[in-house]
Order: structure tokens, then sequence, then C-alpha cells
């Protein structure tokens, strides 16, 4: 099950899963079209965590979505980058933002994240302006 909450600069997905595999809303399809990229917040790396974040990122990737996960734990995002157990355990997944305010949003909004579930955050498409 999913909810969805629209914030005033970013559509946020909850999305819950069970231990068996589900597969994800195909709604979410309209949700990928308005955004240029997806980061994908989540609060586990437990093996069952990472194999359902892989079959995750698989099915965005298919999308050809612009696609950047980060795994919170209890340290911080940024250590993400220097880490070498996270970069060594994480190589396929892991997408790093050059962008420190991604990391600093994702930490605020997200902090005690629950760990069975994982939010699918939008960045709106950047629209060229003039005419």
């Amino acid at each position: 099950m999913y909810t969805k909450t629209i914030d005033t600069k970013t559509i946020t997905w909850q999305l819950q899963f069970a231990e068996t595999e589900e597969e994800l809303p195909s709604d979410l399809q309209e949700f990928f079209n308005d955004c240029e990229a997806i980061i994908l917040v989540f609060s586990s790396t437990s093996p069952s965590s990472l194999t359902k974040l892989q079959a995750i990122y698989d099915h965005l990737a298919s999308q050809k979505r612009v696609l950047t996960i980060l795994v919170e734990t209890k340290y911080d995002l940024k250590n993400l980058k220097t880490d070498k157990s996270y970069q060594d355990s994480l190589e396929y997944l892991i997408r790093v933002l050059d962008s420190e305010q991604i990391y600093t949003s994702a930490l605020t909004t997200y902090d005690g994240m629950s760990e069975i579930n994982t939010k699918l955050i939008g960045l709106p498409v950047k629209r060229a302006k003039g005419g």
C-alpha cells in the first residue's frame, strides 16, 4: 500500500512492502513523468531490505528515469561518499548527487524514518524559461 502527500515543492511517495515481493503501483508512471529525478531514501541495509531496494531500482531504471539512491542509516548520509564498507556493499545501488542540499534535506526531512518504509522523492522537471 502507499500514500501520496503533496508538498508545495515536492511530491513524496511512501511505499510499504510486505515480506513477499510486490509490484510497484502502475500509477507511479504519471508521477515519474513529472520528475527529472527520483530519489529513493531507504532506512535499512539488511539483506532483505537491499534485495527489495535492488528490485525497486531495477523497476525504476527500466523506466529510463534519472535516479539517485540514498541509503539512510544511523550515520550521516554524507558518509556514504567516503565509507568504504557502504561503497563496497552498495556499489550497484548508490548514485550520489553533487548537491549537498539534497543530503541535508533528506536528513532533515526523514530523520527517524521507519525501517519498513521507502520514500520516493520527485524533483520537479526544470522547465525552460523564455519563449
